[in-house]
C-alpha cells in the first residue's frame, strides 16, 4: 500500500480529483447553469487523470539501451553496453542479471554463471536471477541443476509460467513423474504464452497420452519456431539435441 502511495502518478491523479471536487463545489455554490461547459471541464481533468496513470514515460539509460539489444537479439550489443555499465554499477542486481543472460544467450556459459551468481550473492532471493542461472543451465545440460535452480526462482516469487522450463528440466533429466506433475499444474494458466503451451502439451501427450494436447499442439505448432531457435543456439550441448528430438516429433504431429 505505501508503494502505491508514493507512485508519484498516482498522487498527481488523487490531486486532480481534489480540485475537481473543489471545481464542482465552487460552480455549484455560485449556481453555475452552463451544464455544457460543467461538463466539458470535468471531462478533461478525466482524461487528464486517466493519462496520468497509465502513461509511462520510455525507460532511458545504459539498461534500457541493453535490454532493448537483447529483446532485438543483439547479445553482443547489450553485452558491450552492460559490461561497460557494471564496471561503475557493480551492485546493479537487474544489470547483472541482464548481463548474464545476454551471456548465455551469446553461449558463453561460464561468465554468464560467473556474472549470475554475483547477482545472487547481493540478492539471494532474487527470483529473476536464480531463473536465469536456471535456464544457464538448462542450456549447458545439467538438468537437475536447472531445475533446482528454477524450483527456487519459483519459491521465492518468480512467474509460474516458468514452469514451463522447470517441466522441460525434469523431463530432459529423466524424472518424468516429476515434469508430468509440474507440466499438469503448468496447463491449468491462462497466462502460458503460445510457446510455452506448445511445450506444456508436448509433455503431456507424451507423458500422460493426452489426447487433448494433440489440438493444441496442432493449434500452436507454428510456435515450434521459438524451440527451434533455442535448438540452433544450444546445438552443441544436450539441450539442444533434446530439443532437437522434441521438435522433430512436433513436426511430425502437424
Amino acid at each position: 500500500m505505501r508503494s502505491i502511495l508514493k507512485d508519484k502518478r498516482l498522487q498527481f491523479a488523487f490531486a486532480l480529483v481534489i480540485v475537481e471536487w473543489v471545481f464542482v463545489g465552487v460552480a455549484v455554490a455560485r449556481g453555475a447553469d452552463n451544464p455544457i461547459f460543467l461538463g466539458g471541464v470535468l471531462f478533461v481533468i478525466s482524461v487528464i487523470q486517466i493519462g496520468s496513470i497509465f502513461w509511462r514515460r520510455k525507460p532511458s539509460g545504459a539498461v534500457a539501451d541493453a535490454q532493448e539489444a537483447f529483446v532485438q537479439g543483439d547479445y553482443a550489443t547489450a553485452i558491450t553496453i552492460l559490461e561497460a555499465y557494471t564496471t561503475e554499477n557493480s551492485t546493479d542486481v537487474k544489470a547483472l542479471t541482464l548481463l548474464g543472460n545476454a551471456y548465455r544467450q551469446h553461449t558463453d556459459f561460464v561468465q554468464s554463471i560467473s556474472v549470475l551468481e554475483k547477482a545472487l550473492d547481493l540478492a539471494p532471493d532474487n527470483a529473476f536471477p536464480r531463473y536465469g542461472l536456471g535456464r544457464t543451465l538448462l542450456a549447458q545440460g545439467h538438468f537437475a541443476n536447472a531445475a533446482q535452480a528454477i524450483e527456487k526462482a519459483l519459491q521465492d516469487g518468480g512467474r509460474k509460467v516458468i514452469r514451463t522450463e522447470l517441466a522441460l528440466a525434469y523431463y530432459l533429466a529423466n524424472r518424468l513423474d516429476d515434469a508430468q506433475r509440474v507440466a499438469t499444474a503448468t496447463a491449468r494458466q491462462l497466462s502460458l504464452e503460445p510457446y510455452r503451451m506448445l511445450m506444456i502439451n508436448y509433455l503431456l501427450y507424451v507423458l500422460a497420452n493426452d489426447e487433448k494436447a494433440v489440438a493444441i499442439i496442432r493449434t500452436q505448432n507454428k510456435h515450434v519456431h521459438y524451440w527451434q531457435v533455442e535448438a540452433n543456439r544450444f546445438t552443441h550441448t544436450p539441450y539442444g539435441e533434446g530439443l532437437q528430438t522434441i521438435i522433430e516429433q512436433i513436426q511430425e504431429m502437424e
